[in-house]
C-alpha cells in the first residue's frame, strides 16, 4: 500500500483530534489524575487514559518501523503483523533494495527516520502537537537515539529539522508554562489576565490545534502538589482554584478549536497506525542493541544519550 507522509500526518490528527475533544477537563486536574494508579481508581478518568495511550502507540509505532521494518516485498513477511504494509512510506526510492542498501543497514534505517522527520513537520503544520511530541519522543528514546551508525547516515537538512522541531516544541505546544502557573500573582488588584494559546487569537484559523496533553497533566498535578486546598482558618484556597480553572478553561478553548478539523477518513493509513504493536520498552532496546552493537563494554544504561531525551512516554 503506498501513501505520503502528508497522508500518515493528516490521519494522526484526525485519531489524535477526535480523542481529544472527548477529554473530559475535570479529569485532567492534579487531584484526580494523581489519584489514577490506586487500584479502585483503575478506571479512573478514561477519555484522558485513552489519549495517553493513542499517544504511546504512536511512539510505539515509530520505534517498531525502525528496528522491525517490513520488508517491501509481498513475499517477506514483517516481524510485526500489519494488515496494511506500507510500502512507499517507509520505503521512498531514496532507499531502495539492493547490496549497497540493505533494508537492516543504517542508511535504510535512516531513511525512515528521514521520513518520520518529515510526518512530525507535517503535524506541526497541520498544529498536532501531540503527534508531533510523540514522533519526537520516538525518535530520541534510548533504542533509537543510540543507533549512532543510522543517524550518521541521516541527512543534514533532516537533522536540521529534527534540531528545530526539539527547539521550538515547548513555545509552541498551547500551554501555560509552569513557571507561569506557580509565580505569584503580581498583576494590579491580584488578577492576572489569562494567557491563551496563540492560536486562539486569530478566528480566521481555518484549521484546528490538537495540544500536547501531557504537558496540562503535569502542570496541573505540580500545582496540586505546590498549593494547598485550604488556607489558614480552613479557607479555602480561592487562587489556587483559579489557576486550575485558567487552565481548563485553556483545554475547553483548544478542544473548540479541535473541532474544526476536516480530514477525511483513510482507511488503509488508519489501519497501518493502529495495527497491533508487539514490541515493550525492554524488546526494543535488546532489538537495537542487536542492530547496531554497543562500542563500550556495559552498554546497560546508555546514560550519555538519555541526557538528551525529549521526554519519556507516560505512562498509564
Amino acid at each position: 500500500m503506498d501513501f505520503s507522509v502528508r497522508e500518515v500526518a493528516e490521519q494522526l490528527t484526525r485519531l489524535d483530534a477526535e480523542l481529544f475533544v472527548r477529554v473530559v477537563p475535570f479529569h485532567c486536574l492534579g487531584c484526580v489524575w494523581s489519584q489514577r494508579d490506586k487500584k479502585q481508581n483503575r478506571q479512573q478518568a478514561p477519555s484522558v487514559r485513552a489519549t495517553i495511550a493513542q499517544f504511546n502507540a504512536v511512539t510505539n509505532r515509530v520505534i517498531t518501523s525502525l528496528l522491525c521494518p517490513s520488508s517491501p516485498s509481498p513475499s517477506t513477511s514483517s516481524p510485526i503483523s500489519s494488515p496494511c504494509p506500507a510500502s512507499t512510506f517507509l520505503y521512498p526510492p531514496s532507499a531502495p533494495s539492493s547490496p549497497h542498501c540493505p533494508h537492516s543497514s543504517p542508511a535504510h534505517r535512516a531513511r525512515i527516520i528521514e521520513r518520520w522527520i518529515t510526518v512530525a513537520q507535517e503535524c506541526r503544520q497541520l498544529k498536532n502537537f501531540s503527534s508531533l511530541r510523540a514522533i519526537l519522543s520516538a525518535l530520541q528514546s534510548n533504542a533509537v537515539y543510540r543507533l549512532r551508525k543510522t543517524w550518521a547516515a541521516v541527512s543534514r537538512e533532516s537533522m536540521s529539522v529534527f534540531e528545530h522541531l526539539c527547539e521550538t516544541f515547548p513555545d509552541e505546544n498551547c500551554v501555560l508554562t509552569s513557571r507561569e502557573v506557580l509565580e505569584d500573582g503580581s498583576h494590579p488588584d491580584g488578577i492576572r489576565p489569562p494567557r491563551v494559546c496563540p492560536e486562539s487569537r486569530h478566528t480566521s484559523f481555518s484549521g484546528g490545534v490538537v495540544p500536547y496533553l501531557g504537558t496540562y497533566l503535569t502542570v496541573l498535578t505540580m500545582l496540586d502538589t505546590a498549593l494547598p486546598d485550604t488556607l489558614e482558618g480552613g479557607l479555602i484556597n480561592f487562587e489556587k482554584r483559579r489557576r486550575e480553572f485558567e487552565i481548563l478553561s485553556q483545554i475547553r478553548q483548544l478542544q473548540a478549536f479541535c473541532s474544526q478539523y476536516s480530514l477525511a477518513v483513510n482507511r488503509h493509513v488508519s489501519a497501518w497506525l493502529q495495527a497491533p504493536l508487539l514490541l515493550t520498552d525492554q524488546k526494543s532496546y535488546e532489538l537495537s542493541r542487536k542492530l547496531e552493537p554497543p562500542v563500550d563494554p556495559c552498554p546497560s544504561s546508555p546514560s550519555s544519550w538519555s541526557s538528551r531525551l525529549l521526554a519519556k512516554k507516560l505512562g498509564m
